[in-house]
Formats: C-alpha cells, sequence, structure tokens
C-alpha cells in the first residue's frame, strides 16, 4: 500500500511537468475527435468537393462489408491453440495471404511445437528494411466460447485488409501477422517481437493490432471505465462522461512518440471521414511497461512495447462494454451481437492509417 501510494505521488509530479505536451496531442483532441466525427459528413456535404483527394481515397474505398461478414462467420468458433477449428482458421490464414500475393512463412516458437503464427511479407519498393506490421490474433480462449468479438473481428478485419493493401505498392514492407497464443499471455506476438528486436536490419515504423473491434452499445452508462483512468486520462474520460458513457466509439491505444503519433492521427482523420468516433490513449515510455498500465497492455501491441518497439491496439475496449467477453457471464460472445458497419468503418480507418505509414 505505502509503495502505491508513493508511486502515485511520484506520477502526479510526472504529470504536471508533462500535462502540457500531452495535452497538445490527444488529451484534448478526444473532445474534437468526438464532435469531428459528426460535423464533417455534415461540413462535406454543404460544399461540392466530392472529387477532392481524402484520406480515405485509396485501398480503404475498397473494403468489402460482405467478405468481412464472410470470413466472421466462418472464424467465430471456438478455436483454442490445438483444436481442430484453430487449425482451420490457421490455414485460412495462409491460403488468404498467399493467394493475395503475400510472402507467406508460418514460423513455430520455442512454447510448443504446435504453436504458429501466420506471417505475410509485402516487400516495400523503396526502403524495404522499414516494416509496417498489420495483425491480430486468432486464437480463442480454452472456453467452449465462439469468440466471435474476442477475436474473430480482428483475424477477419486483417484477412480483408492484407486484401485490398495486396493491390497497392508502398515504399515500405508491410507484414501481415495472424498471431497464435495471444489468449495465454501474448505467446505469438512476443516471440515475433523477441526476434524483430534482435534484427538490426529490420526497422518496425509501426505495429498495429486489430483486438476486438465489432461491439457497439448505445445505451447511456453502456461504457465501463476502468479504475484510475481519470488519473491518467482526465480529459477523454470527462468527454465520455458528456456523451452519457455510451459504447459506441473505437479506441486507439499507443506509445506517445513521434511515428505511433502520426499514426494515430491519421487514423483519427480518416475516421472522422467515416463518421467513426475516436477516443485516443497515448501512453508515455516512462509508463507503458508498468503495472499501472495493465488495463492497456491486454493484447498484442504490448509485446512491442515490452522491446521497446512502437505499437498500436485497436479495440472496442473488450469487458468494459461487451458483456459477452469470454462468455464469463453465461451469455454468448456470438456474431448476432456484433455491429458490421461499426467493424466497416474501423477497418477503413486503420488502412488509411497504414498507408501513411507505408509511405516514406
Amino acid at each position: 500500500m505505502i509503495a502505491s501510494l508513493l508511486w502515485l505521488c511520484s506520477y502526479r509530479s510526472k504529470r504536471r511537468e508533462m500535462i502540457m505536451t500531452y495535452r497538445r496531442h490527444a488529451l484534448l483532441r478526444v473532445s474534437v475527435v468526438l464532435v469531428a466525427a459528426m460535423l464533417v459528413p455534415a461540413l462535406a456535404s454543404a460544399t461540392d468537393n466530392s472529387t477532392a483527394p481524402t484520406e480515405t481515397s485509396s485501398a480503404s474505398e475498397a473494403v468489402d462489408q460482405s467478405r468481412y461478414e464472410a470470413d466472421l462467420r466462418f472464424i467465430a468458433k471456438p478455436r483454442p491453440p490445438g483444436s481442430r477449428h484453430w487449425q482451420a482458421v490457421q490455414d485460412m490464414c495462409v491460403s488468404r495471404l498467399r493467394s493475395y500475393g503475400y510472402d507467406v512463412s508460418i514460423p513455430t516458437y520455442a512454447h510448443n511445437d504446435t504453436s504458429k503464427n501466420v506471417i505475410g511479407i509485402k516487400r516495400g519498393t523503396k526502403n524495404p528494411n522499414t516494416t509496417v506490421v498489420l495483425s491480430a490474433h486468432y486464437d480463442s480462449t480454452d472456453r467452449s466460447c465462439p469468440g466471435a468479438d474476442d477475436n474473430a473481428t480482428g483475424t477477419a478485419a486483417l484477412l480483408e485488409s492484407a486484401r485490398v493493401l495486396a493491390k497497392q505498392k508502398y515504399d515500405r514492407t508491410l507484414v501481415l501477422a495472424c498471431w497464435d497464443e495471444e489468449e495465454r499471455g501474448l505467446i505469438g506476438s512476443q516471440a515475433y517481437a523477441r526476434s524483430v528486436a534482435d534484427d538490426k536490419a529490420t526497422n518496425i515504423a509501426m505495429m498495429y493490432g486489430y483486438e476486438m473491434i465489432g461491439f457497439t452499445a448505445k445505451k447511456p452508462g453502456s461504457q465501463k471505465i476502468p479504475f484510475g483512468f481519470g488519473l491518467v486520462f482526465p480529459d477523454q474520460v470527462e468527454a465520455l462522461k458528456k456523451r452519457g458513457n455510451s459504447g459506441d466509439f473505437i479506441t486507439i491505444v499507443y506509445d506517445n512518440n513521434l511515428l505511433p503519433m502520426r499514426a494515430a492521427d491519421a487514423f483519427v482523420d480518416a475516421a472522422a471521414k467515416l463518421d467513426l468516433p475516436v477516443v485516443a490513449l497515448p501512453v508515455f515510455d516512462t509508463l507503458k511497461n508498468t503495472w499501472a498500465m495493465k488495463q492497456l497492455r491486454r493484447s498484442d501491441h504490448a509485446a512491442f512495447w515490452s522491446y521497446n518497439l512502437p505499437g498500436m491496439m485497436i479495440t472496442d475496449s473488450s469487458n468494459f462494454r461487451n458483456p459477452n467477453y469470454h462468455c464469463l457471464k453465461g451469455t454468448n460472445d456470438s456474431v448476432e451481437t456484433l455491429d458490421h458497419a461499426f467493424s466497416t468503418k474501423v477497418i477503413k480507418a486503420t488502412i488509411a492509417s497504414v498507408e501513411v505509414m507505408l509511405r516514406d
């Protein structure tokens, strides 16, 4: 208890010193983002600029919601590592990425002989040693839970993203990754992050992780706020309260450094054009690998943070909104509970951001 109080005092002191820099980015942006998502479509319709290029005018426009939904319905069955459906989804990742023209590998790692990531690579044309990673974990819990939101939404989003991104040429190398064993402690992504951290020839410009992107709840009070978030993210929490704590937004969590901030800005700009509310949560290097941020380290981006690599989680906020999380309360994490139009907007905003980061 004493240690916790000392940490809190130390944190408050650091926060006072850094608050102005912090607020210049996403702390004050969150209110703007939530409002802009509603205002931009109205402003666009009031002016004749339909032919003007936007952040969402390239690959993201090719996103097909029906393809995403079909993949989601196939994936959303129990698939703990080693199970029959786990193998089927792994095979799906392999065959799709190969069919889209990616160079595919299926590395195993030290945890056991059956654990496998699926990695697809599209080499950059100008700077192939700089890499952008777009990813999602394809495993589910060991329970007999379909895992539709967690994380069939992410895997289906990854495959649809891979399809549309394969048609373009980019300066930097694009890696598509289906991670294994996220539910057992980020094991697959940890293995990959460790390998690229040791590879001095590879520079990770950005890592994106789709982590539950399909559940919305528009009823006031449906969005829960993690304990203590008001201390670290006061402006975001206040903005959500003003909107009645409704769960109709997507959250992006990222380390507060130059490249992740660029990726976040691109995501936010694209989301505003799509009428997609965003809550942006930048986390300082001094905090991102600490116990205090444990609620923001619950997915594969944290594996990259652990090796001081840039990472972003894209999420509907998991159990802080979705009552069907891991089917723990006797409810079912099923496709029928999800908002596919919302997920499609998330995919489009992500692709727009990825394209920005793939440019030199």
